[in-house]
């Protein structure tokens, strides 16, 4: 598989104005509004014989959260997208979501909203916005 700099290069010719947005781990919006979007998948980034689904919860949210950090940008807000396969129950979802909170509340940002939806491994999907206190961030 090619590397994560390789596929945004490819990338980058095929989206017009991408030199612009498209960077590393995240993308700068109309001058200090940065976002970034990341995924954790079941048995590739965690598995649930050694993760509890606080810390899955947290993990989500935390590797979203460096991301922004690594812009120098303060999080704001942030989405988040469930994959869950049938036999997860109330329990798990509610013990994965107080792990996302309590990381999302020590960094001071905002869950507005996001999607659920079913599949045959657990798979989070993390929206966050942050921004920067300076006016855009050089290439």
């Amino acid at each position: 598989m090619p590397t994560e700099q390789q596929i945004l290069k490819e990338i980058r010719k095929i989206i017009p104005n991408s030199k612009k947005y498209l960077f590393d781990d995240c993308a700068i919006i109309e001058k200090n509004l940065v976002i970034t979007s990341d995924t954790i998948v079941q048995d590739i980034h965690f598995d649930l014989k050694n993760y509890t689904p606080s810390q899955i919860g947290w993990k989500a949210m935390a590797v979203n959260l460096s991301d922004i950090a690594s812009m120098g940008a303060k999080p704001l807000y942030a989405m988040v997208s469930l994959s869950l396969p049938k036999h997860i129950n109330l329990k798990f979802i509610k013990e994965l979501y107080k792990g996302i909170q309590s990381c999302a509340k020590k960094y001071k940002t905002q869950i507005i909203g996001g999607n659920l939806t079913g599949s045959k491994e657990i798979s989070i999907t993390i929206t966050l916005m942050g921004k920067t206190s300076h006016q855009g961030v050089s290439t």
